[in-house]
Order: structure tokens, then C-alpha cells, then sequence
């Protein structure tokens, strides 16, 4: 704006000169002095929509760093909540297992303590239906609960006993897959 008043002035002023005289004006101090003046105020008007584009232009990427750090903030949210979803489903299966243990432990300690209370009492033969599920409980290696054995001898046989139903669990299991391929073809 300042830059047409300007040009529009000194244009007036040449346009009046050359009327009246009939001849170009002479170029004055003060005839020099607008042009100079409209051209600083080119230059700082072109400076300035420099300085505008180039904020601009760095406006524009801070704005793409930011929309990137908060899709990387959003997808580190996302893996943060899922590790803590798997931390808490670790930890409450480790609570589980603990508990069975507790559990497994404390019930073969109250078994002893009636079995030995039992003993105090003079009953010191086990009937056969104890003996019989006592045998399974071994063979089927689901642990001792109601019926421990007590002297060396005993022990041993419930150890030979559980590896016995280990060894035949194993190799039923083979010949049951042995089995199986021989019908449906080997994927070798």
C-alpha cells in the first residue's frame, strides 16, 4: 500500500514536470530519494513474505513431527497395555501354580499326620481298598494325598511302581501314533 502511494506520487509529480516544460524533469536529491525509498520498501515487503514461508515451512514440519510422535505415543500406549495384560496373566498363572503346590504339599502333610495318628492308635494294617488305591494313585502318577508309604521297602516299590505306569503310558502312547501314520500315511 505504502509502496502505490508512493510510486503514485513521484509518477503525479513526473507526469506535471514534463507537461509544463515540454522537456524531462532533472533528476533531484529528492526525486532520487523516492525511488530509493520504493525500493527499500520492496525489498522489505519481499523479505517479509520470505520470513512468512519460511515459518510457514517450519511450522508445517513441526506439525508432521508432532502428528509422528503421537502415532508413535499412541502405538507405544497400545504395547504398553498389552505387556501389562501378559504381565498380570503370567503373574496370576504363577499364583495358580503356587496354590496347587501349596495345596498338593499341605494335603500329603495331613495325610501323614492321619496315617501316623492312625498308627498311634494301633491300627497299623492298611485294608485292602487303600492298598488298591494307594497302587492306582502311584500308577497313574497323580501324587500322593490320602496314603503315604511309610517304611523303606514300601517306597521302593511305589517308585518301581510309578515308573513302571510312565514307561507303559509312553509306550502305548507310541504305538497309538505308530498306529495312526500306518493308516494315513507317513508325512515324511
Amino acid at each position: 500500500m505504502v509502496l502505490v502511494s508512493i510510486v503514485g506520487i513521484s509518477t503525479v509529480a513526473f507526469g506535471q514536470a514534463v507537461a509544463d516544460t515540454g522537456q524531462l524533469p532533472e533528476v533531484t536529491f529528492w526525486g532520487s530519494y523516492y525511488a530509493l525509498a520504493a525500493m527499500g520498501v520492496v525489498l522489505t515487503q519481499a523479505a517479509l513474505i520470505a520470513g512468512l514461508l519460511i515459518q510457514r515451512e517450519r511450522r508445517q514440519r513441526a506439525e508432521r513431527a508432532l502428528r509422528r510422535g503421537q502415532s508413535d505415543l499412541q502405538a507405544s500406549y497400545v504395547r504398553i497395555r498389552d505387556l501389562g495384560g501378559r504381565l498380570l496373566n503370567a503373574q496370576e498363572a504363577e499364583r495358580a501354580r503356587i496354590a496347587r503346590e501349596l495345596h498338593d504339599d499341605i494335603g500329603q502333610q495331613l495325610c501323614l499326620l492321619a496315617i501316623d495318628l492312625t498308627a498311634l492308635r494301633g491300627s497299623t494294617r492298611a485294608p485292602a481298598k487303600e492298598l488298591l488305591y494307594f497302587s492306582y494313585v502311584t500308577l497313574a502318577t497323580l501324587g500322593y494325598g490320602d496314603v503315604v508309604p511309610l517304611t523303606d521297602g514300601v517306597r521302593s516299590l511305589a517308585v518301581l511302581e510309578s515308573l513302571c505306569g510312565t514307561i507303559y503310558m509312553a509306550i502305548l502312547v507310541a504305538r497309538l501314533i505308530g498306529l495312526h501314520l500306518s493308516q494315513t500315511g507317513s508325512p515324511r
